[in-house]
């Protein structure tokens, strides 16, 4: 929440006086009411402790060298009501894990989320078709041949007047792309090792 002090010098806020006034700006306050590409808060069940508690020796132990701080940082940019830095920071995430290459870029994420994601060629071609997708409109809204605004990012979020929810535009892509990240996150952690640059090519 952003807030400002007023009526105070860093000396008199030192001293404590009481003329210090905080003030947040409501307005501004919008973590609890935006919904994030995470939105809906599930209450932990006995399966996700066990799957913490199994993994959480891995996660420690493949961040030794720094490789997961995208993870760290991606977390901390949900909260900020801002699509186009979600969706640049979620992008982070994916293309560290998939390393491709700068040429035949799209082409080389597109097949890596996919075979590290599925292992029939059905479910593969299917994600290799959707991962393009999805790099082709992060490409526009980060080169600026699209904007992806706050207001954008509301209106995809559709009611079906039963009190049901879903998800359409570029808010569904970016709630998308962020599944096929957390897909991935999940895949490493598992693994307890990132793909080699071997199996990537």
């Amino acid at each position: 929440v952003p807030i400002e002090l007023t009526g105070s010098s860093f000396q008199k806020l030192a001293q404590k006086n009481k003329t210090v006034h905080l003030r947040t700006r409501i307005t501004q306050s919008l973590i609890d009411f935006i919904p994030c590409p995470n939105p809906n808060p599930i209450v932990l069940q006995q399966e996700d402790i066990d799957w913490v508690v199994n993994h959480i020796g891995n996660t420690a132990k493949l961040n030794i060298h720094g490789r997961l701080n995208f993870f760290h940082d991606l977390y901390d940019s949900l909260h900020i009501p801002n699509p186009s830095v979600q969706l640049t920071q979620i992008w982070t995430g994916i293309e560290n894990i998939v390393q491709s290459p700068k040429k035949f870029t799209t082409r080389s994420i597109k097949s890596r989320c996919a075979m590290l994601l599925a292992n029939t060629n059905t479910e593969q071609n299917k994600i290799a078709r959707r991962v393009g997708k999805l790099y082709n409109f992060r490409s526009d809204i980060i080169h600026g041949s699209k904007t992806f605004s706050l207001l954008d990012y509301i209106e995809g979020f559709q009611s079906d007047g039963n009190n049901d929810f879903f998800l359409k535009g570029k808010a569904g892509l970016l709630f998308e792309t962020y599944g096929i990240l957390n897909q991935l996150i999940v895949k490493v952690i598992e693994d307890n090792e990132f793909p080699s640059k071997t199996k990537l090519n």
